[in-house]
């Protein structure tokens, strides 16, 4: 009877919706943070709502009133992305007004108080800065420009699609790529369109702004925020781990690196901003490990609390005497307590190791633990062993081996996932950078192909820890924050997957 229903009220509305629409001046019929408003409406009006996902119908509104309507939207939007509305004249059997709002391009902004919405352009420029915003809000300080424009910068760049345009108020503007305007007077010049403010007046616009400085945060409305998988701050570029601590997303791994070079790549690596660093009992590098962080220490001013250090133990006799092993980790790293320590790989008494870091954490002297080249398999038979939860899961990934199945799966049980060999690995960097895929997106992001690679990763939820004693090369390597990938470069780059795994692991 329900469906019946429906089907007679769709009916009769693509019928109502063909008859003139009755112009007045004086109604108007607005949307702002999920809630329909009508102001003026005629006696006996019928404030209708269609809610479409994709093409098709999900769900319908139907709110009786006059003069001032409201109609709450919230909960049907959180299955829809596009609304029509209509203001029906019952009296009169005349639709008034009707109005089609899209979420699928919406963003909001947050200003002095103030939460206004606006609609984005459709060109490479606002989509790149509504990629963006669905790694979280950007907060930007603006202020005044020639009396028509709050400016200030975005801190990234973003492609221009440049055109002559007079802008009018409300016009969102990038201006050199890497320069955010929000215009409340006109003004002419060769400029690309980013979007405009919806349902604001000029002298409206003005009082929100203000005069002089203001600070105005940019985000995805509450319908398009899509949290990234690996629920990264790109901000501070930390992300929380299950365990309560908090983990850099990007650092510097160790394991080809020995004596000299070690300590020196590692304090290049902490010199230029790198904050976490991988290295394993099985790398024979935690002494310079830990020499290298004490002496960055002292010699960059840098707090013991902002380094994260991960080391690992390795199957057969570490894992079969664990608490020994575990310990002796901590000693050759001399750095007072050990961040993160993970069990290398499988082993028969892995369950056993596993227990025994749990009772180093309950004594403070490891902070967090996980495991290295488990995968679903492997994590199902021993997840249901153990007490703490694995804060991190280290496998190898890269364009060629993507791990697209366990990645998910791993994310799902709230663990962070962690990327060794993220270029390749050993015999296989120099064919991954020459990827003509990977080139062609570096080029026209003005990169290179290692930190095309690397910014991949990141936007998968994939901690990377890139291993060099290149001092250039370990800079360069963490320069990931200054440009995004779109949706259409990630999807060429995860079609390259091969399944073609470069170690044994």
């Amino acid at each position: 009877m329900k469906t019946r229903c429906l089907f007679i009220l769709i009916l009769l509305l693509s019928v109502f919706f063909m008859l003139p629409v009755k112009a007045d001046t004086e109604m108007s019929l607005t949307m702002q943070d999920n809630q329909v408003i009508v102001m003026n409406a005629p006696e006996n009006s019928m404030l209708i709502a269609l809610f479409y996902k994709g093409s098709s119908l999900s769900d319908v509104r139907i709110v009786r009133g006059s003069k001032t309507i409201i109609m709450d939207i919230s909960k049907e939007m959180e299955n829809a992305d596009t609304t029509k509305m209509f203001l029906w004249d019952h009296s009169t059997l005349t639709a008034v007004s009707e109005k089609s709002e899209s979420m699928k391009n919406k963003i909001k902004l947050e200003v002095n108080g103030h939460i206004l919405t606006a609609t984005l352009s459709e060109n490479s420029s606002a989509e790149a800065f509504l990629a963006l915003l669905k790694e979280g809000p950007v907060t930007i300080q603006m202020r005044d420009y020639s009396n028509f424009e709050k400016v200030g910068s975005l801190g990234v760049d973003l492609p221009q699609n440049n055109m002559q345009m007079t802008t009018q108020p409300g016009d969102l503007i990038l201006y050199q790529g890497n320069q955010i305007t929000i215009y409340y007077d006109t003004n002419r010049w060769s400029l690309t369109s980013l979007g405009k403010i919806d349902d604001v007046t000029q002298d409206e616009l003005k009082a929100i702004l203000g005069d002089g400085n203001v600070t105005v945060t940019f985000s995805c409305t509450e319908d398009l925020q899509e949290q990234n998988p690996g629920k990264f701050n790109f901000n501070t570029r930390r992300v929380l781990l299950n365990s309560g601590h908090e983990m850099p997303i990007n650092g510097l791994g160790t394991y080809s690196l020995h004596g000299d070079t070690c300590i020196n790549s590692v304090k290049a690596a902490l010199a230029c901003g790198v904050r976490l660093i991988d290295t394993a009992s099985a790398y024979g590098n935690e002494a310079q490990v830990g020499q290298a962080v004490r002496e960055a220490m002292e010699e960059y001013g840098i707090k013991r609390e902002e380094i994260f250090v991960i080391t690992k133990i390795y199957p057969g006799s570490e894992m079969a005497n664990p608490e020994k092993a575990i310990q002796a980790c901590i000693d050759r790293l001399n750095i007072g307590y050990v961040d993160m320590m993970l069990l290398h790989h499988p082993d028969p008494n892995d369950v056993k190791a596993y227990k025994a870091m749990e009772k180093f954490v309950q004594e403070g002297k490891i902070h967090s633990i996980g495991l290295s080249n488990w995968y679903v398999e492997e994590l199902e038979a021993f997840l249901p062993q153990v007490d703490i939860k694995p804060a991190l899961v280290q496998n190898e990934i890269h364009p060629y081996y993507q791990e697209n199945d366990v990645i998910p799966y791993i994310q799902s049980k709230d663990i962070t996932v962690q990327g060794w060999y993220p270029l390749g690995g050993r015999g296989h960097t120099a064919e991954l950078l020459s990827d003509p895929v990977i080139m062609q997106i570096a080029q026209a992001h003005g990169v290179s192909s290692a930190q095309v690679i690397l910014r991949w990763n990141l936007q998968k939820g994939v901690v990377v820890i890139p291993g060099s004693s290149n001092p250039e090369h370990i800079l360069e390597n963490n320069t990931l924050y200054h440009f995004h990938l779109t949706d259409e470069e990630m999807e060429k780059i995860n079609a390259l997957d091969r399944n073609e795994k470069h170690d044994w692991y």
